[in-house]
């Protein structure tokens, strides 16, 4: 499925629930070219990208071995997902598309809301009333642009577990 967001294309696919090690857990596919862009633009991604397989010692060791790579990468860091999107709304006048593997299309949706409204430069914050308003506010998106994507009890129960585990505090879904 196709989630469009302004300038954004993501093409969805879910993955089994079974496969899934983390709730939210998210998998972005990448060229090595636009990393290599992200890196050279963006104080986010070279940290996220300085660690990707090896440690690099500075940014043209890490650009050299994405340039010689020529393979797509896939990028699991939540926070480095997030950062793309920011990346791509923030440069509105271009169009960008990715290919995205979830667990369920509300976290695309979760994580480009928190593109829009908490990562800044190299900060994303986000605390236990944003989190809970980013998930909530997904899962009403997802309700709406994709009735039949709707998470099932089971998703809705670890989302409930992993929130109270991470900030101590129910979402109450």
């Amino acid at each position: 499925m196709i989630y469009k967001y302004k300038n954004l294309t993501v093409n969805v696919t879910t993955m089994n629930p079974n496969w899934v090690e983390n709730t939210g857990e998210t998998v972005m596919t990448l060229p090595c070219a636009f990393i290599i862009e992200l890196i050279e633009y963006s104080c986010n991604f070279a940290e996220f990208f300085l660690h990707y397989e090896e440690d690099f010692d500075n940014i043209d060791e890490a650009i050299t071995f994405f340039k010689n790579l020529n393979e797509d990468v896939e990028v699991r860091n939540p926070d480095a997902i997030i950062s793309v999107y920011e990346y791509c709304l923030d440069n509105e006048d271009r169009e960008f598309n990715f290919d995205v593997e979830t667990e369920n299309i509300s976290w695309v949706i979760h994580d480009i809301l928190h593109a829009i409204h908490d990562a800044g430069g190299c900060t994303i914050y986000v605390a236990s009333e944003i989190e809970k308003e980013r998930i909530l506010k997904s899962l009403e998106i997802t309700k709406e642009q994709f009735p039949n994507e709707l998470p099932d009890y089971e998703f809705l129960e670890n989302l409930e577990t992993s929130f109270y585990d991470r900030f101590k505090e129910h979402i109450y879904i």
